[in-house]
Formats: structure tokens, sequence, C-alpha cells
């Protein structure tokens, strides 16, 4: 006899107002997705350490060939949910592990399966803990973050002597910006943001001890002056540097291509 769909749920052992929350979900996405054949709940209220202000992530896997993403309230608990057909998860899986940012193999690798009618979530996960266990490749080509660590540096310094809260702000998208190639230069797959500090103490007590006196600084120019620091620990630049892009050919353009390499 076949079961029906309540009967192919599961459920984690959670507070009561967060378990209301995922059964409501469940239902809204079983309702507004039919072809739904997968459901995981992840996130930090599944791990157990909610804050306040947490929400359900609720990855969804269907037949139908499309995607979409959606952020709702149930219960008065604000959840995300991803829905995707099989082939688009695989694809995120491997797009994310060659950026070196895995949110599509945390979520199925530490998520809770709440319903898989037709066994998809095993492949699923057994390929986002291989993807996470191999780590994120190295970036061949650091180029552009280095140009963009070193231009936004070199503004800061243009305007900090007329002009000290502009030049806090670019100062602080220079840190921000270090942060990412701080682990992806290394090898390391990058963080969520929540967990970004606390992952660069582990990672370079140095650059971490850096970051946080630029945050603590209540001078502009001396600020920017750690900043600055900060982006030459990590990317070897500070300000302006020399380099120069592949030639590239346009597409109907009339007269002589790039000259070949002496």
């Amino acid at each position: 006899m076949e079961r029906s769909r309540e009967e192919q749920y599961a459920w984690p052992e959670l507070p009561p107002r967060y378990d209301t929350a995922l059964r409501e979900a469940v239902t809204f996405i079983a309702e507004r997705f039919p072809q739904t054949v997968a459901i995981v709940a992840a996130g930090t209220i599944l791990r157990g350490e909610p804050s306040a202000s947490s929400d359900l992530d609720l990855y969804v896997v269907h037949e139908a060939a499309y995607q979409q993403r959606l952020q709702r309230f149930f219960g008065g608990v604000p959840a995300e949910i991803f829905v995707n057909p099989e082939p688009q998860v695989y694809t995120y899986l491997e797009r994310e592990q060659q950026e070196g940012r895995p949110i599509t193999a945390h979520m199925l690798s530490t998520g809770f399966a709440v319903l898989d009618t037709s066994g998809v979530l095993p492949g699923l996960t057994e390929r986002a803990r291989e993807l996470l266990g191999a780590g994120p490749p190295v970036p061949e080509d650091t180029t552009g973050p280095r140009y963009l660590l070193g231009s936004l540096y070199e503004d800061a310094t243009d305007v900090v002597d007329h002009d000290p809260d502009t030049a806090r702000l670019f100062a602080t998208r220079v840190v921000w910006e270090s942060l990412a190639p701080a682990f992806s230069f290394r090898g390391r797959f990058i963080p969520r943001p929540k967990e970004l500090l606390s992952s660069l103490r582990e990672l370079d007590p140095g650059l971490h001890a850096l970051v946080i006196g630029f945050l603590n600084e209540p001078d502009a120019r001396r600020a920017v002056e750690i900043a600055g620091e900060v982006t030459e620990r990590v990317a070897g630049v500070r300000g302006f540097f020399e380099w120069e892009s592949t030639p590239r050919v346009i597409d109907g353009a009339s007269g002589p291509g790039p000259p070949s390499p002496e």
C-alpha cells in the first residue's frame, strides 16, 4: 500500500516554535510546488544554535524545469526556500566549489532530510561531501582581486586629507574585500560572512589582529594605513602596480589582431 505524503515526512527534534514553523513551511512547499521530490532543512536552527533572527533554510528538489527562491514567514519564523530541479543542484555544487563558496554543499551535507520520495538525496549528499573534502582550487590568476584592492586603497589615500569620512568608507571596503582572498589565495573555502572573523582568527591570527585594529581605530588616517597593511598582507600590493590584461579579439572588428608573443 502506497504511503501518503504525510507519512513520508521525517521531522527533526526542534523547540515547539521552530517545529511548528517547519511543518507550516513544508505544507506550503507541498502545495506551491506539487512536483517536489525532496526537502532538506538546514541552518543554525537545525544545528541547535539559533539566534533571535535565525531563519530556516529549506532546500527543495522538484521535477519541474525551473528554479526559484522565496523568503516567507511561518509562525513568525523567517524561512529561505531554494527550489531547483536535480540537475541544477549538481551544477550549483560544482560551480560553488570552483568559486570557493560551497553554500549548497554545506546545506545538503549538514541538513536534515525531511522528504525524499525518489531517492535523489543520497547522491547529492555524497557529491556535496566529496567536494567539501576536496577543497577549492587555488586561483591561477589573482590579478583581478589584487587590482581591486590596490585601486580601492588608492582611492582612500587620495581623499583622506580633505574627506576623512569617505576615506574611511573606501578603507572599510578594502578590508572587507580582502577577507575572501585571504582564504581563497590559500586554497581554503571562503566562510559564510557571519563566520569570517572567527575563521580568520584560526587561519591567520596576525591578519585577524590587523582587521580588529582597523575596526576599532578612531583616527581615519591611521585606519587607512591599517587597511593598506591588510591588503599588503593578503595580496602583496598597496595601491597601484603594473599589470596588463590578455589581449582579447573583438568579433567583427577590422584590422590586425594582437601581436604574437616574442
